[in-house]
């Protein structure tokens, strides 16, 4: 695979360092019962005939993706555990990201939704699967998946194995039991099984941003990206960060 440079401050695109599209969600924040119908949507999509002009694989991202924007969509509506509505949750949440901001990963685009979030970002080629440097809180214990839905999905992964294992992993224990202690709650926070896709190219990553930073406009929650307090849009505009601009330099603001 042929190393891409994007322009300006885009990533360099190299094998298993390249952006990554993640998207994690609270437990309890789909039914069963939703899910499972998606799933044999999924399978009635991928049985169908395949367009002449697209091969095996291409047939199947296109499905994956449909069933996203399906499964996204559903979450949009708010109907499960919507705990990231309270601003001390949304908070911690959006300090963890910037914990390995510049330092384990780059931090591109985020958005943390009521009942999920969506991040754009690209890990360090050298970080190792190692508890260094890592947030430092036991992680919870975590539902385990089932055969559903998600652990059908081919994108679909339960954070176990691969570079994104160690930087979930940490951030999704930390703060699972940290809401957990805010919320005077026990149990699972986070739903164990998170979505990724790496970045294709520059023109999927300029979609992703503005899919990301759009969701809580799309969800009718606000009237335009940068209103959302909890979002890389509402930074970009309270800094005067280009759209291209990688958010790692504001990672002193907000971990102290």
């Amino acid at each position: 695979m042929p190393v891409q440079f994007f322009r300006r401050n885009l990533p360099h695109w190299q094998p298993g360092a390249v952006p990554y599209f993640v998207t994690y969600r609270l437990s309890g924040s789909i039914p069963k019962s939703v899910l499972d119908e998606l799933k044999r949507e999924r399978q009635r999509r991928l049985q169908s005939p395949i367009p002449a002009n697209l091969s095996q694989t291409e047939h199947r991202s296109r499905v994956n993706k449909i069933m996203f924007a399906q499964w996204d969509k559903y979450m949009d509506k708010s109907l499960g555990h919507c705990w990231l509505k309270q601003p001390d949750v949304a908070k911690l949440v959006q300090t963890s990201l910037y914990f390995f901001a510049g330092e384990r990963l780059r931090l591109w685009a985020y958005v943390i939704m009521p009942n999920h979030v969506h991040v754009l970002l690209e890990p360090d080629a050298n970080f190792e699967s190692s508890s260094t440097g890592l947030l430092t809180c036991d992680s919870i214990g975590l539902l385990t998946c089932d055969a559903n839905f998600e652990a059908d999905m081919e994108e679909f992964c339960d954070d176990r194995g691969g570079i994104l294992s160690p930087i979930m992993k940490s951030l999704k224990g930390y703060t699972g039991k940290e809401a957990n202690r805010l919320l005077n709650r026990r149990g699972a926070f986070w739903q164990e099984e998170s979505y990724n896709r790496w970045v294709r190219d520059e023109d999927e990553f300029q979609r992703i941003v503005h899919y990301i930073e759009n969701n809580p406009v799309k969800a009718r929650l606000v009237s335009q990206p940068h209103d959302w307090l909890y979002s890389s849009a509402y930074v970009r505009r309270k800094f005067h960060l280009d759209f291209f601009e990688p958010l790692d330099g504001l990672r002193s603001e907000f971990v102290q």
